[in-house]
């Protein structure tokens, strides 16, 4: 089963012209080429982080006998590939891509929100500028959990509830999740 998944994956590598996949101790090369390119390579190094990165066997072997360390790493290695297998990224769908200049691009995303909820994905869109001819994210932002995105909520403080701009937003419909001090201005 693993050969054929080793030789799958390097069909699929050599196919797409891309290097070959990412080990345990070796993360995906993020691709700064293009805005897009460069998100799936964010996605991608998610995923392996999530799913390869190293365990700390230290206090274990002074616990247990070599056969149980055998099969406690055999269960993770079998619980690591599971979850890289069914994990929620690997759904993500890139939805617009706008460059609005030589060194500012937009990327506006669904990204999955977990393993178990099958049908619910957040929008979200990067921020991307170019420096040294690399884009890089300048900001994440998520849609507002007040007004879903509209920029307006109901103002129940008047008969009637009209619709008036979102405080928590400031009326833009969206908020960053990075730079959250930057929020108010």
């Amino acid at each position: 089963m693993k050969r054929h998944l080793i030789i799958l994956a390097c069909i699929v590598c050599a196919h797409c012209g891309e290097q070959p996949a990412a080990t345990r101790n070796n993360p995906p090369k993020y691709d700064y080429s293009t805005p897009d390119r460069f998100v799936e390579s964010v996605w991608a190094n998610k995923i392996w982080s999530d799913t390869s990165a190293a365990i700390d066997d230290s206090e274990i072997k002074k616990m247990y006998s070599q056969e149980t360390i055998s099969r406690i790493q055999s269960y993770r290695e079998k619980e690591l590939l599971l979850k890289k297998k069914n994990h929620p990224w690997l759904h993500n769908q890139i939805i617009r891509v706008s460059i609005e200049s030589d060194s500012r691009a937009v990327v506006d995303v669904r990204e999955k929100i977990s393993y178990s909820k099958q049908d619910e994905f957040d929008n979200l869109t990067y921020v991307l500028s170019r420096e040294n001819g690399q884009w890089r994210i300048s900001d994440l932002l998520h849609e507002c959990s007040i007004c879903d995105g509209t920029g307006k909520k109901r103002d129940y403080s008047r008969l009637g509830g009209g619709m008036i701009e979102c405080n928590f937003c400031k009326g833009r419909g969206k908020r960053s999740m990075i730079l959250t001090e930057q929020q108010d201005e």
